[in-house]
């Protein structure tokens, strides 16, 4: 199954980003770059509980071990933020997983210009 591309919005103090959350997948789940200063908004528009998953891809001791659940409550009034995500752990193209329709994402990462 091929994962649905999520674009990264680069943040900075110079630039306002609405912070509204864009994509959902939960068919075929989604997959981001990750430079290790991205992190997500997540908004569950339904009215029970949801599951979202980062995907670890670094073994330990030869298993790669479970993906991270994150419970996301329910309700749009309630956003969650979640990473940033270590890429040597979580690679350079990030693996994230929702378990419902009901969950959208919007992926962050934090720009700052040179000093």
């Amino acid at each position: 199954m091929a994962r649905a591309p999520v674009t990264v919005t680069k943040v900075s103090h110079l630039t306002p980003v609405p912070m509204a959350a864009a994509v959902t997948d939960a068919a075929n789940d989604m997959q981001f770059v990750n430079d290790g200063h991205t992190f997500v908004l997540v908004i569950n528009t339904g009215a029970s509980a949801r599951i979202a998953q980062a995907v670890i891809i670094e073994a330990i001791d030869g298993v790669i071990p479970a993906p991270i659940d994150y419970n996301i409550p329910a309700g749009p009034g309630l956003p969650v933020v979640l990473g940033p995500w270590d890429p040597q752990t979580y690679g350079s193209l990030m693996l994230f997983n929702t378990n419902h329709a009901d969950l959208a994402i919007r992926a962050f990462t934090v720009f700052a210009p040179p000093m």
